[in-house]
């Protein structure tokens, strides 16, 4: 794998995780590791730096949340597409959804949960918000947003089945729809067309959400868009279900 080495060590002055991050971005800003290439794991990076796995994991772990690389469950770490032409203030936020920012931001713990992956007919509701034909065959991706291990957010997404083709091969039952678009289709998720409403639980969701059925829940309808450079392309049309009492906020973007 072909790193820059920085002579981590030779420079007291500067943290030893910060010489390891330095030595990696160089190398992917100049292209000696290409988007989408594997990464040393952890153990390999602390034999050739000579350095603890708390400080390589410090160096990896920034790394991720500027979005210069991305993790897949099972695989290991590696190169995101395009970080070097994203400024700072967008790559921060890269590996984070609007949900984990506002958990984290509570100092409370985030978890996502994985519930089930699916094609079927798009409803109306949702063929209108994607512009195509109603009963057109779509994925439908179900997840859970929870704090502190409750659940938090119940989230149904209607794929597109044009501009989102494919996302099923990255495995989104562990890696977010963020990182999917970012990684994989070159750009980045906005939600917009947000609507807001109160529901009870039905039975599936009080399941889920270990409510009693007819629990007072915030749904929140929105449209995710995949922007990449100057366009915009409808990515998924979503139904997000909250549990004010786990956590009483909203993310900035509903």
């Amino acid at each position: 794998m072909p790193i820059v080495y920085n002579n981590v060590g030779k420079n007291d002055k500067i943290p030893k995780y910060r010489m390891i991050k330095e030595s990696i971005v160089s190398s992917i800003l100049s292209g000696k590791i290409s988007p989408d290439e594997q990464l040393p794991t952890e153990y390999e990076l602390m034999e050739r730096y000579g350095l603890s796995r708390v400080t390589v994991r410090r160096a990896l772990d920034e790394l991720y949340d500027e979005g210069y690389i991305y993790r897949i469950k099972g695989k290991g770490t590696f190169c995101s597409k395009n970080s070097e032409m994203l400024p700072k203030n967008q790559r921060e936020d890269l590996g984070y959804s609007g949900y984990k920012r506002l958990v984290e931001r509570h100092n409370r713990k985030h978890t996502r949960v994985f519930v089930m992956l699916k094609t079927e007919p798009c409803p109306q509701k949702d063929a209108e918000v994607l512009q195509i034909e109603p009963g057109t065959s779509v994925f439908v991706l179900d997840r859970i947003h929870c704090v502190d291990d409750k659940p938090w957010v119940y989230v149904r997404g209607i794929m597109h089945p044009e501009n989102a083709r494919g996302f099923e091969a990255y495995n989104p039952a562990n890696v977010s729809l963020y990182d999917i678009a970012y990684n994989y289709f070159g750009g980045i998720l906005e939600a917009r067309d947000k609507q807001i409403y109160v529901v009870g639980a039905t039975s599936e969701l009080a399941h889920y959400m270990e409510v009693e059925e007819g629990f007072p829940l915030i749904a929140c309808d929105y449209t995710s868009y995949l922007r990449k450079d100057s366009s915009m392309t409808r990515f998924e049309s979503a139904h997000a279900f909250y549990r004010t009492d786990v956590l009483s906020y909203l993310p900035d973007y509903v």
